[in-house]
């Protein structure tokens, strides 16, 4: 019985921790861009699409002047342009290298921390590579780093500054440079493929408006990231019904097995019963010693299922992870105190359950005439 219950309480706490532990993974990607509003050259959120448009060697700009407007609004508390610049990678024949030109202080934005070095500053030349980009490309902070220049021009020789830790976005493969300065070096000087933009928290009631005007532009495209978060809660909202559906159905076996198993129990102790009955015990202590052992085995069981989903939450998250679009950074299995303890209640429950055959038969067929058939 315990290890039946261990396994159906590892099912559920897997299935629930991990409905809640996605969501909180990906609300944090989206919340850790620290923009309210992507002001971008339309097209350019499809990246990939765009590339493969271009011949994957450029992108769609705007005139960064879209700027200087933006931080004169009223509701703009701060913007962060970026301009994301592939070029050929010399070390692959098909692949490439993704430059991406952001201002100093970009860092504390979005929330990103370094696994060494230092970051970008104004009076220091070099580059801040991504996870990926530092353990594919063999570097560390202080390392040569040569990095292609423009058409027809030589390699410039720059050094690597620091090395993000992982992020779980596109900037884990990327190469981070001083927005102005890889705009001199490649000749896009005023260009940017896209502005984040924080929002004054005591002005929100404007961000609409904000939206639609620079929305309503023929070279523009403003994105909400308020949006995206909607459009998580349906998707999640839709999971969850599937996984409350399966959860159900798991308690419901589980409900009828342990039924099923303390109506056998009852049969077998028939005559233990019978004979506790004769000497003098109360059918209610009768009773409650039953549900007392039913409840601790039933604890156990359920202690057991969240040990093991607590023990094995890391592959069982990799292996949910495969049938995803979208991978968010972190674990994606929260089993949270609340969890824990509404599947405790639920084996006390379920002890409840299991004890009924045997307070019915204490009941109606405990009498001492009954040994000569029990």
């Amino acid at each position: 019985m315990v290890l039946s219950v261990a396994l159906a309480t590892y099912l559920v706490s897997t299935l629930a921790g991990f409905v809640a532990g996605y969501e909180q993974a990906v609300r944090r990607d989206v919340e850790g861009m620290g923009f309210d509003l992507l002001v971008t050259a339309r097209g350019c959120p499809y990246e990939a699409a765009t590339l493969m448009l271009r011949g994957g060697i450029g992108l769609r700009y705007m005139p960064d002047g879209v700027v200087q407007r933006l931080d004169e609004e009223p509701e703009v508390l701060g913007t962060y342009p970026t301009l994301i610049h592939p070029v050929r990678d010399p070390g692959s024949d098909g692949g490439m290298m993704l430059l991406k030109g952001v201002t100093v202080d970009l860092l504390d934005a979005q929330g990103w921390v370094l696994a060494s070095g230092e970051w970008l500053d104004v009076d220091t030349e070099g580059v801040v590579l991504g996870f990926e980009a530092a353990e594919y490309e063999q570097r560390h902070v202080g390392d040569e780093y040569l990095i292609p220049g423009g058409e027809g021009e030589s390699w410039v020789k720059s050094r690597v500054l620091g090395i993000l830790e992982r992020t779980g976005t596109q900037v884990d493969g990327a190469v981070l440079i001083r927005l102005d300065a890889l705009q001199q070096q490649f000749g896009l000087e005023n260009k940017l493929t896209g502005v984040g933009v924080q929002i004054d928290p005591t002005q929100r009631d404007g961000i609409q408006r904000l939206q639609e005007a620079y929305d309503s532009e023929a070279e523009l495209q403003v994105i909400r990231l308020s949006t995206i978060v909607q459009a998580l809660q349906q998707a999640m909202d839709k999971m969850r019904g599937v996984v409350q559906i399966l959860v159900a159905v798991l308690v419901l076996v589980a409900a009828a097995f342990l039924l099923n198993s303390g109506l056998l129990r009852s049969v077998a102790e028939h005559r233990q019963y019978v004979i506790l009955r004769a000497v003098g015990l109360p059918d209610w202590f009768l009773v409650g010693a039953c549900f007392i052992e039913n409840l601790v085995l039933l604890w156990m069981g359920a202690s057991l299922g969240l040990l093991m989903a607590l023990g094995l939450g890391a592959g069982a998250s990799a292996i949910l992870a495969q049938y995803l679009p979208y991978t968010p950074s972190g674990n994606l299995i929260d089993l949270s105190p609340s969890l824990a303890l509404q599947i405790w209640v639920g084996a006390a429950l379920l002890a409840v359950l299991s004890t009924l055959p045997s307070g019915v038969r204490l009941r109606y067929f405990a009498d001492v005439e009954s040994l000569r058939w029990g």
